[in-house]
């Protein structure tokens, strides 16, 4: 029987029986929330496609143009400046 090799990590105690805080800082980023946020409008401006526009009331029809023009907007700007965070010396 073939038995995988298995490291022991020991975790330093103090006397008490607490965990000794360890010196070494992990760097930690935050998600963009931007992309979050760009994912969220592609999915809207999909969910709008599958309504069939001759169908739907006039009232409707205005709600789906809305979501559509506010998501492209949204997506606009937050590409635009991920963007410029990363092309700042770049002309367009």
């Amino acid at each position: 029987m073939n038995v995988p090799n298995i490291e022991i990590i020991e975790i330093p105690l103090t006397q008490e029986g607490e965990l000794v805080e360890m010196e070494e800082e992990l760097d930690y980023e935050e998600p963009d929330r931007r992309t979050e946020l760009i994912a969220a409008c592609f999915n809207s401006i999909g969910a709008t496609e599958y309504f069939d526009t001759g169908m739907e009331s006039k009232v409707n029809l205005a709600r789906i143009k809305r979501i559509k023009r506010m998501s492209l907007r949204l997506i606009d700007y937050y590409v635009s400046e991920i963007y410029g965070e990363h092309f700042e010396d770049e002309e367009d």
